[in-house]
């Protein structure tokens, strides 16, 4: 069970990590973006986390940031795993997770934001570079996803960049 597990896991995250290699080859006049790159990954690994996790029918998915963090971790038994969603072997993955605090920083410092607008729809909030709320709009990203569901989350907002 849990070899099919990380299994799905390593299937999953090298789709993520082909995509973004793809998409940020796209544009040959642009360099790429590290840092967008892993915002989008950082989000997408909560999301799957969170959707993977094993859990009974009466677990109920924490509604605030620093609680899922912690939910995440205590859904696995290997924390190790939960930490090599974010890194990066290839360079310095500028997203952090700090498990005891609960607290995930975007790659600008600031810590990510959820938002939880009803029990199937949790919103995931980086404020961009200029690390100050925009309202969802201007250079803040932001992704959705349902935390009980089974299909991946969408992006919202990415200004000028989809993954």
């Amino acid at each position: 069970m849990r070899q099919s597990r990380n299994l799905i896991f390593a299937v999953q995250l090298g789709v993520v990590v082909i995509t973004l290699f793809v998409c940020g080859s796209c544009d040959k006049k642009k360099p790429r973006d590290y840092k967008k790159e892993d915002i989008v990954k950082a989000m997408y690994d909560i999301d799957l986390l969170t959707q993977s996790a094993p859990r009974d029918r009466e677990t109920v998915v924490p509604d605030r940031m620093e609680e899922l963090v912690k939910f995440i971790f205590d859904q696995y038994e290997d924390d190790e795993l939960i930490l090599s969603f974010f890194e990066r072997s290839d360079r310095a993955f500028t997203v952090t997770i700090d498990k005891e605090t609960g607290v995930i920083r975007d790659p600008w410092g600031m810590p990510i934001k959820l938002i939880v607008e009803s029990p199937e729809k949790y919103v995931l909030i980086s404020f961009g570079p200029n690390a100050k709320d925009d309202h969802r709009i201007a250079d803040d990203i932001v992704y959705v996803f349902n935390p009980i569901g089974t299909e991946p989350g969408h992006y919202e907002h990415l200004q000028g960049w989809r993954p």
